[in-house]
């Protein structure tokens, strides 16, 4: 199995069994992000591209989780939606004290 494929049926797993919509709605963006990640420029337009990237930065928090889903699906790796900062973007390997970003301090 490719790792992509494993990326792929971890997060449709994951989504699926998530109670919380908005962390259903963050795994359902990682997914459409690792598709574009993994077929480029085949997958979707450049305009949906930048949709989807734009989308983080909406005042909808259901858009908004679909958005940094999908810039962390980007990354080809295993991601988690409780490790990543809305505010530098970043996937955040280690929390200092459980609840601030270890990178920019923002109290996650």
């Amino acid at each position: 199995m490719s790792a992509f494929s494993s990326l792929m049926r971890r997060a449709d797993t994951l989504r699926r069994v998530e109670s919380d919509p908005l962390r259903s709605e963050w795994y359902a963006g990682y997914m459409r992000g690792l598709r574009r990640a993994h077929h480029g420029e085949r997958f979707g337009t450049e305009a949906e591209h930048g949709m989807w990237l734009a989308a983080a930065d909406s005042d909808d928090p259901s858009r908004a989780a679909l958005g940094r889903g999908y810039r962390a699906g980007l990354t080809l790796e295993a991601r988690d939606p409780d490790l990543w900062c809305r505010r530098c973007e970043a996937f955040v390997p280690t929390i200092d004290d459980g609840e601030t970003c270890a990178r920019c301090n923002l109290v996650l």
